[in-house]
């Protein structure tokens, strides 16, 4: 038995009919709502039933619900016809935005004559409780045990843990539907009002739009008591569940359809199968992911199939332009890993033979560049000349004893070098010491002067014409011990010379010194004594030519 059967048409009166259900209930007036939907086919027949057993026939009139009533099948009209056939204490709960039809089946004729409601939004509350004063209830909906006491109401609670929910203050929706279930132990809707709080939900709607874990609801021991206290309860409970299921399928599939309309990568065709698997037994869905699954590997042939053409041209433009046995090896490596493609194989093989082809040409121009290294060394004089060889021998990179060679070739290097350090050192010594007996020979004046002096040249051997110089020396200084004699002759006789003639030998022997010593100003001396001389005779001359008697005028 019920008190209140709800009528309503999907479109547009639904969430009212739920809402209006969930307040009556918590009225404590039993409810009959249906939440499974429909087909126009045969009509249900456990409804009829269900309307016979329940008092009143409360219809909820939201915009357009009776435009298909016209249809003799539609069942809105049905569950109305039978309501009336049984005298059921009809109700129409009429919601903004509906108007009564000019042409309504002769069988609802006169519905619209019934008492209704007005339900009108900023007078919710009012309307809500006008809509309980037309019921026809056997029992007082809010008279409860404790109502003659002080202590609240179940009813009142259950009002206060709505509003918590409401509200969003879920600890206190928990303290007060534990009050419910205190004061009644097997209160299915101090139970829900748990179960609500327990999963943050503001109503028993919200199950429908719920986002976390279904499964966690159904298995919770608030859901067990919902089950065992309240069948009806936990049917319309499990029905919310399985639109719940039913929507996140139809997003999931909805997102996953559009998403495989663009979808052109294995990456998105990937995640668009997963969707579909997400949901494999929902529609269409496991067909449509393995069609993803087929394309992603069909993409995946393709791309395969590109590569190795890719990576085969690679190769054969890596053949055509290798220089070296490393390109061709590296060209070869590639047509080895493609060897069942194309020509491969057999390109494979032509790399190799051109490597070995190149190896042998390498060996004989290391050979060739031994051998001229080695000729190099045989022939080497000077550290430039081992130089040569052992750049040589590097060359052939580690060729036979090439590295020993190099040592040798560095060993001589080394000794050549001091060598010519040395005589480098010797040079610099001999063209000072030269450069020393060329000043001492060109400021000598004495024949021991010139004597030091070709000593100093003789002492450089064979050094530039030091032995040339020096024989000039020796010659100057024995020339001019000669002429010391000579000169010391020269001053004896200037020194008692007392005659022109005296004199003149005296210059003879000066200008025979070219220059020795003061020869040049002895020389002068000598040539202005006999003009002194010369000059005396002519006035003698002179005096003696003139004839006695005659007298000379001055």
């Amino acid at each position: 038995m019920y008190d209140v059967f709800i009528s309503y048409r999907r479109e547009g009166g639904h969430e009212m009919a739920r809402y209006l259900y969930e307040k009556l209930r918590w009225k404590g007036i039993s409810c009959f709502f249906d939440l499974e939907e429909l087909g126009s086919g045969q009509f249900n027949l456990k409804l009829l039933s269900c309307i016979e057993q329940s008092s009143n026939f409360v219809l909820i009139l939201s915009k357009d619900s009776l435009e298909r009533c016209k249809n003799e099948g539609d069942w809105v009209r049905c569950e109305i016809e039978h309501a009336i056939a049984h005298n059921k204490n009809i109700v129409p709960f009429v919601l903004e935005g509906f108007s009564w039809p000019r042409d309504l089946p002769e069988s609802l004729q006169a519905l619209p004559y019934y008492n209704n409601v007005q339900m009108m939004r900023e007078y919710f509350d009012a309307s809500i409780a006008r809509l309980m004063s037309m019921l026809v209830i056997e029992h007082k909906p809010s008279e409860t045990k404790e109502s003659t006491s002080a202590s609240p109401t179940v009813d009142s609670l259950l009002e206060r843990t709505v509003m918590f929910l409401e509200d969003e203050e879920w600890k206190d929706a928990v303290k007060y539907s534990e009050k419910v279930l205190d004061i009644e132990p097997r209160n299915a809707r101090g139970y829900l009002c748990r179960l609500c709080a327990e999963f943050k939900l503001k109503s028993m709607d919200a199950i429908a739009v719920y986002k976390g874990n279904l499964d966690v609801i159904r298995s919770s021991k608030t859901y067990k008591k919902i089950e065992q206290f309240d069948t009806q309860l936990a049917r319309e409970i499990d029905a919310l569940l399985s639109k719940n299921i039913e929507n996140r399928s139809l997003s999931v599939y909805d997102q996953a359809v559009s998403a495989m309309q663009g979808a052109e990568t294995k990456e998105e065709l990937a995640e668009v199968a997963k969707l579909f698997e997400s949901i494999a037994s929902y529609r269409d869905s496991a067909s449509l992911a393995a069609e993803c699954r087929n394309k992603i590997e069909e993409i995946r042939e393709r791309e395969i199939e590109e590569a190795r053409r890719n990576r085969y041209n690679s190769a054969v433009n890596m053949l055509n332009a290798a220089k070296s046995k490393e390109g061709l090896l590296r060209a070869a490596s590639l047509f080895d890993e493609l060897s069942t493609y194309k020509d491969s194989a057999a390109l494979a093989k032509q790399c190799r033979e051109t490597v070995e082809e190149m190896r042998l040409r390498e060996e004989q121009a290391r050979l060739d560049r031994y051998n001229e290294a080695v000729r190099k060394m045989g022939e080497a004089v000077t550290a430039a000349d081992y130089a040569a060889a052992i750049n040589g021998f590097f060359a052939t990179n580690g060729y036979k004893d090439s590295a020993k060679l190099i040592g040798e070739c560095r060993m001589y290097q080394q000794i050549i070098r001091e060598q010519e350090a040395e005589e480098a050192k010797k040079l610099w010594e001999n063209t000072q010491a030269y450069e020393k007996a060329l000043s001492a020979m060109q400021a000598a004046t004495t024949n021991e002067d010139f004597r030091k002096a070709g000593v100093m040249f003789f002492s450089l051997g064979s050094f530039k014409d030091s032995m040339e110089l020096s024989k000039q020396c020796l010659s100057e200084a024995t020339k001019r011990s000669t002429w010391e004699e000579t000169y010391n002759k020269a001053e004896s006789m200037l020194k008692n010379a007392k005659t022109k003639e005296d004199y003149v030998k005296a210059r003879e022997i000066y200008a025979s010194m070219d220059g020795y010593m003061s020869a040049n100003e002895r020389l002068a001396e000598c040539n202005e004594r006999i003009g002194e001389f010369e000059k005396a005779e002519e006035q003698a001359r002179f005096v003696a030519s003139l004839s006695v008697g005659n007298v000379v005028r001055f």
